[in-house]
């Protein structure tokens, strides 16, 4: 029998392998922190908490502070350039009679034309020229009917009733700006005033100035506009009156300019401008007279005479003229007025030369102006007896005594007392007071 190899103990004794086992955390639960683990805590989140309160201060006062600096600081708008006037040197022309000024072109240059001196004096409801501009060359006249490469404007004076030869007594501002009116409606009947064709009025406002603008041409030359703006000022009409050729090689040039003369149109108060006001004997009714010199004229003074209620409202001008020199002013006092009265008068001149001009408070003319409505006393008064006015005042009748005399020697020589005569208004005879 085989021996057999007897197979080793195993050594009971020998230590079994270790297996690591982790060690188990520790439960919060079951441990209860100390006194000072809580004020530490307590500590910080007091900390955190003042600086984040101090940080949403921060931002919120810096956010404020912008959105009001934002909202405080002005637009600054960008500085505009300023348009160059264009009337800038041009030159100025100033009238003291009519009271306005305006400019016109540095080269152009005006007139006043001769035959103002024969229209001032003219009765009432004509016109008178006043001045005349043009751009025609110094060897033309500056007239409107010059070459077709010239323009011009003139500015006329007509009383409320004489424009374009119209008869119309006491027209009032209201009656004159009513451009579907019967006054703008007689003017626009075909072939008045000489043959004209007038286009329907316009009414515009300029620098606070109402202003009628109406264009016309002559009726053979339709094409051929004139161009009219007219004013209505204290019973007076101003008219500016533009002839620009339509084949005017610069005619949109010219109408520029002409817009731009207009601009520059306005009325001046003059300051040595004197009022006078007189009451009617019933006191409903004043006289009012407005004077004032003329520069560089050859005549001194100028007078508006108007009729107004007795507020001195709704004024109706019922006379306006100039005088050669000073002895021919006018002026009116307390017996300016008729007893009555149903008339008043204006006294003019002086020792050397003494008119009366006669007046209806009623507006009607006299029998021997048929278009007017003042008689010229001192002319009827040559024409009918030969002597001139030394002296004159109203009886309870309404009748005028005039005392008169006469120059010798065809007015060079020394004076006579001529006789007296009493002037009846309403028919206009004269006759001397010893019949």
């Amino acid at each position: 029998m085989e021996k057999q190899e007897s197979l080793p103990k195993p050594e009971l004794d020998l230590p079994l392998p270790e297996t690591e086992i982790p060690a188990q955390a520790p439960s919060v639960a079951s441990e209860k922190p100390s006194g000072k683990t809580i004020i530490a805590i307590a500590v910080v989140f007091l900390i955190l908490l003042t600086a984040g309160v101090s940080l949403a201060y921060f931002l919120a006062k810096n956010s404020a502070s912008k959105t009001a600096e934002e909202v405080a600081a002005p637009t600054v708008a960008p500085t505009a350039t300023p348009t160059p006037d264009p009337t800038a040197n041009w030159k100025t022309y100033i009238d003291n009679v009519g009271g306005f000024e305006l400019k016109y072109p540095s080269g152009w240059r005006y007139v006043v034309p001769t035959e103002q001196a024969s229209q001032s004096s003219t009765p009432l409801f004509e016109n008178r020229v006043y001045v005349q501009f043009s751009n025609a060359p110094d060897n033309e006249p500056p007239s409107m009917n010059g070459s077709v490469n010239d323009a011009g404007f003139r500015v006329e004076m007509y009383n409320n009733a004489g424009f374009f030869g119209l008869k119309w007594k006491n027209l009032s501002s209201n009656e004159f700006y009513n451009v579907d009116g019967a006054y703008w409606k007689r003017i626009d009947t075909p072939n008045n005033g000489g043959g004209f064709i007038f286009n329907k009025p316009i009414l515009l406002t300029m620098n606070g100035i109402k202003i009628i603008y109406q264009t016309y041409y002559y009726n053979t030359t339709p094409s051929e506009l004139a161009y009219g703006y007219y004013i209505f000022d204290n019973g007076k009409i101003l008219s500016i009156l533009f002839d620009i050729r339509d084949k005017n090689s610069q005619k949109n040039e010219l109408l520029k300019i002409k817009n731009q003369i207009l601009s520059t149109f306005k009325f001046t108060n003059s300051s040595n401008e004197t009022t006078k006001t007189i009451p009617s004997p019933d006191g409903t009714k004043n006289l009012i007279i407005k004077s004032k010199p003329i520069e560089n004229s050859s005549y001194d003074c100028m007078l508006y005479l108007y009729l107004a209620d007795n507020q001195s409202q709704n004024e109706k001008m019922v006379y306006w003229g100039d005088g050669g020199t000073t002895n021919k002013c006018f002026t009116i006092d307390k017996n300016s007025w008729s007893p009555s009265g149903k008339y008043f008068y204006v006294s003019e001149g002086g020792p050397d030369y003494l008119n009366i001009r006669l007046f209806k408070t009623n507006g009607t003319a006299f029998v021997d102006e048929p278009g007017g409505q003042n008689l010229d006393v001192l002319g009827l008064l040559k024409y009918k007896t030969g002597w001139e006015i030394n002296q004159y005042y109203w009886n309870k009748n309404d009748t005028i005594t005039l005392k008169t005399f006469k120059h010798t020697n065809s007015g060079s020589g020394p004076t006579i007392a001529g006789p007296d005569y009493i002037l009846n208004p309403e028919t206009l005879e004269i006759t001397p007071t010893n019949q």
